[in-house]
């Protein structure tokens, strides 16, 4: 009877002192801002030379409908950015992306070119313990040498569970500089 006594104590302990899932399942559209490179999968080890890691990609969810990719000049802050940890089909949206060459004005990113494509994914979002990009949450491109963007980003990162192109939000493949004429 003691032993049971003593289990059925340890157990209630156990119990009670366990973690709280940290995780939040959602479902949002938005869009996806994918890195010109990426240290969880452009990089495999076999080249003999020192390279950045790359720069993490991030989800914006939208809270509205862009007509199109450019409507993004009227409203140029992506805010409430999320770390998108490391999903399969990456290889796959990147190829469907928009793929946007820019300047870095904050000296973060470093690369000239990024992808983005607005989508509809479900995630688990939990916090993040990731260190800061330059030691701020947020950076900045310019595109086109005329139209600066502005990422805003939590200390939060998702793992995606499903992902699709958010049709509504079409926006053409190209290589084209966002703030094209129409």
């Amino acid at each position: 009877m003691k032993i049971i006594f003593i289990l059925f104590s340890l157990l209630a302990f156990i119990t009670s002192s366990a973690q709280v899932d940290t995780l939040v399942v959602r479902e949002k559209r938005g869009f996806l801002f994918l890195s010109a490179s990426n240290y969880m999968y452009d990089y495999d080890g076999r080249q003999n030379e020192i390279r950045l890691l790359g720069f993490h990609d991030f989800f914006f969810p939208a809270d509205r409908n862009f007509d199109e990719l450019d409507s993004l000049i009227v409203k140029p802050v992506l805010k409430d950015g999320l770390r998108v940890d490391f999903f399969e089909k990456r290889q796959a949206i990147k190829k469907e992306a928009l793929e946007v060459f820019c300047s870095d004005t904050t000296g973060c990113y470093g690369f000239e070119k990024f992808y983005i494509i607005p989508v509809v994914v479900t995630y688990k979002q939990y916090k993040d313990f990731e260190p800061l990009i330059c030691n701020r949450p947020v950076y900045e491109l310019l595109v086109d040498n005329k139209h600066l963007l502005r990422f805003e980003y939590l200390s939060q990162a998702i793992t995606i569970s499903f992902i699709q192109e958010n049709q509504v939000l079409t926006i053409g493949k190209g290589k084209v500089g966002i703030g094209r004429g129409k």
